[in-house]
C-alpha cells in the first residue's frame, strides 16, 4: 500500500478545491455523508422511539462498527482528556441510571417517595433504578447512538473530507428552504412531515420552527466560511458571503422564530467579521450597504404581502407572553427536589406534570423545559453538572486555540466552527436543539472537526492508504 499526501488542487476559476473524498462504499466519508443525510431527512423531531428513530439507530450502530474498524478508538484515545471524558460520561450516564438498585438504596434517595408509594399501592418489584422511568432513559440512550456514530466516524476522516461534508449540510439547508417555501405558501398543506403545530411556517425537515432557525443560521455560517476559505478572489468571496447571509436572513422571517431570525443575523455578521481584513474594510462596507439595501427592499415586500411574516416580526414585541418563563420557574423547583441524583434522563415530562399546578393545566402538555441546562440538572443532577462542565472546559480551551491559530490560512474555518458551537450553547438556553437527532448529528460533526483541526494528530496519521 502506498501512502500519498493529499494536496489542494488549484482551479482555473480561482478556487482552491479540497482533494476529492474516496467514494468507495466501505470508506468512512460515505458512511458519514449517508448518516448525516438520513439524520437531516428523518431526525427533525424531538427524540422519541418510532420507526424512523429505530432506522437511524440501526444505521448509527453499523457506522460505529465501521468507525472502530477504521481506527476510531485509537483516534479517540488521542483526544484532549476533557473531551474524551465528556463523551464517555455522556454515554455511560443513561446506562448507570438504568442499573437496578434495591429498595433500601432507592428509599434513601431524594424525590423517590411518590414512586415508592405507588409501588406499595399496586405491588411491584423491590428492585428499582436510579431513573424514575428506565424506559424513557433507554430512549435517550438509543437517541445518543447517531451523534456518537457521527463523532466516532468523523475521527477517522481526512481533514479535506470535512469540507465536502459541510457542503452536504449546506446543500440540505438549501433543499430545506425550498421545501419550507412550499410549506409556507400553502399554510402547511404540502410537505407536512411531522403534523407539527408549526407546519404553516418554513420548518423544512424539522418539526420545530426554532430548530429550523438554528439550522439555517449554522448553515449560513458554514456557507460563508466555506466560500471565504476557498475562493481566492476576496471580492467575489465577500459578495457571495453577503448574498448568502442576507438571503438566509430574509428566508428566516418565514420560520416565525424570533431566536432563528436573531441567530441568522448574528451568524452573517460574525462570520463575515471573522474573515475581514483592514484592507477590505471599505469595500466590505460598500458591499454590505448594497446588500442591506437590497435585503431591506426584499424584506419590505415580503412583509407587506405576507400576514405570517408580519406576525413573525411583531413577535419580538410580545416577549412577556412567552410561556418559557413560567416553565423555567416551575422547573427550578424540580432541580431542588431531585438534586443531586436527578430524576433520570428522559423523565422531564413525567416529573413536571406530577408537580404542575392545577391553575396551569391546559389541553397541551409541556414536552421539554425549553432550557437544556435546567432540564439536564433535573434529569441528571450532579452528574449532569459534571458533564456540562467538562464540555464547557474543552470549549474554552478550543476557543483559545482557535483564536491563537486564526492568522494561519487553515485557521479561519475552525473559528467559524467554534462560533457554531456557541450558537448551539446559546440556543440551548431557550430551547432543546440537542434533543433533536438531526441537530445533534451536525453538532457532533462540528465538534469532531474542531478537535481534529486544533489538536494535531501525529505526522502522517491524516493520510489514508490508497486503495
Amino acid at each position: 500500500m502506498i501512502r500519498q499526501k493529499l494536496r489542494k488542487a488549484p482551479s482555473s476559476r480561482g478556487v482552491a478545491v479540497p482533494s476529492k473524498p474516496s467514494l468507495h462504499p466501505a470508506q468512512p466519508f460515505i458512511w458519514t455523508a449517508v448518516l448525516i443525510l438520513l439524520l437531516l431527512l428523518l431526525g427533525g423531531d424531538p427524540n422519541r422511539i418510532d420507526l424512523r428513530r429505530l432506522l437511524l439507530a440501526g444505521m448509527a450502530s453499523m457506522t460505529i462498527a465501521v468507525a472502530v474498524y477504521h481506527g476510531a478508538l485509537g483516534r479517540f484515545r488521542r483526544l484532549p482528556g476533557v473531551l474524551a471524558t465528556f463523551v464517555a460520561m455522556a454515554v455511560l450516564l443513561p446506562i448507570l441510571q438504568m442499573i437496578p438498585l434495591s429498595r433500601g438504596v432507592v428509599s434513601n434517595l431524594v424525590g423517590r417517595e411518590t414512586a415508592l408509594a405507588t409501588i406499595d399501592l399496586v405491588g411491584g418489584s423491590s428492585w428499582l433504578a436510579l431513573s424514575l422511568s428506565p424506559m424513557d432513559t433507554a430512549t435517550v440512550l438509543i437517541s445518543l447512538l447517531p451523534p456518537l456514530a457521527v463523532f466516532l466516524i468523523a475521527l477517522t476522516l481526512r481533514k479535506d473530507d470535512f469540507f465536502w461534508l459541510f457542503l452536504v449540510i449546506i446543500g440540505m439547508a438549501m433543499v430545506s428552504i425550498v421545501v419550507g417555501l412550499f410549506q409556507f405558501s400553502t399554510g402547511g398543506g404540502l410537505f407536512n412531515f411531522f403534523s407539527s403545530s408549526h407546519r404553516q411556517f418554513l420548518v423544512g425537515f424539522f418539526a420545530n420552527r426554532n430548530h429550523q432557525g438554528l439550522f439555517l443560521a449554522l448553515s449560513s455560517a458554514l456557507a460563508i466560511g466555506w466560500a471565504l476559505t476557498l475562493l481566492r478572489s476576496r471580492k467575489n468571496a465577500y459578495i457571495l458571503g453577503i448574498l448568502i447571509g442576507f438571503f438566509v436572513l430574509v428566508v428566516s422571517v418565514a420560520t416565525n422564530s424570533r431566536t432563528g431570525m436573531l441567530m441568522c443575523a448574528v451568524s452573517m455578521m460574525v462570520t463575515l467579521a471573522l474573515f475581514l481584513r483592514k484592507s477590505d474594510l471599505g469595500r466590505t462596507l460598500i458591499l454590505s450597504a448594497s446588500g442591506f439595501g437590497a435585503a431591506a427592499i426584499a424584506l419590505g415586500f415580503f412583509l407587506s404581502s405576507s400576514r405570517v411574516a408580519d406576525v413573525s416580526v411583531k413577535r419580538f414585541g410580545d416577549l412577556s407572553a412567552d410561556g418559557r418563563f413560567k416553565i423555567w420557574q416551575s422547573s427550578l423547583d424540580l432541580i431542588n427536589l431531585y438534586f443531586p441524583f436527578g430524576s433520570g434522563l428522559g423523565t422531564f415530562v413525567d416529573v413536571f406534570n406530577s408537580r404542575e399546578a392545577l391553575v396551569d393545566l391546559a389541553p397541551s402538555y409541556i414536552n421539554h423545559a425549553h432550557n437544556e441546562y435546567i432540564e439536564l440538572l433535573i434529569e441528571a443532577g450532579a452528574a449532569g453538572l459534571v458533564v456540562l462542565t467538562l464540555f464547557l472546559l474543552w470549549y474554552g480551551l478550543a476557543a483559545v486555540r482557535a483564536v491563537g491559530r486564526f492568522s494561519r490560512p487553515e485557521g479561519k474555518l475552525p473559528l467559524v466552527a467554534i462560533f457554531i458551537i456557541g450558537l448551539f450553547l446559546a440556543h440551548s438556553i431557550v430551547d432543546y436543539p440537542l434533543r433533536t437527532a438531526a441537530l445533534a448529528g451536525v453538532f457532533a460533526l462540528i465538534v469532531a472537526f474542531v478537535a481534529r483541526s486544533l489538536w494535531e494528530a501525529p505526522a502522517g496519521s491524516d493520510d489514508r492508504a490508497a486503495q
